[in-house]
């Protein structure tokens, strides 16, 4: 599966803010080390308050999915042109941000 076919699979998704591929999955606080697709969301929900077609997938072109919660204050680029784009993108810009303040 292309990238951008996984991208839209999982925008598709109610409470996505956005999602990466180069990290590890974390199992009740812990770090397995295992390679994911982590999918950044607004809310967590439980699954029997989703329809099917609203779950992520567990597995996505045979990497296992980690949703994690994430705040709005602590997702700096999320809502943004460059947090709507593919991870390969979003890596390359976000890369070389520095903050001045």
């Amino acid at each position: 599966m292309r990238e951008a076919e996984i991208d839209k699979l999982i925008r598709s998704k109610p409470n996505v803010l956005s999602w990466r591929d180069d990290l590890t999955k974390v199992k009740n606080g812990r770090d397995t080390g295992e390679p994911c697709i982590t999918v950044f969301v607004a809310r967590k929900v439980k699954a029997s308050e989703l329809r099917p077609d609203e779950l992520i997938p567990p597995e996505i072109d045979g990497k296992k999915t980690d949703v994690v919660e994430l705040a709005p204050e602590d997702f700096e680029i999320g809502e943004t042109k460059v947090g709507k784009l593919p991870p390969s993108v979003q890596k390359r810009i976000a890369g070389g941000v520095k903050d001045f303040e």
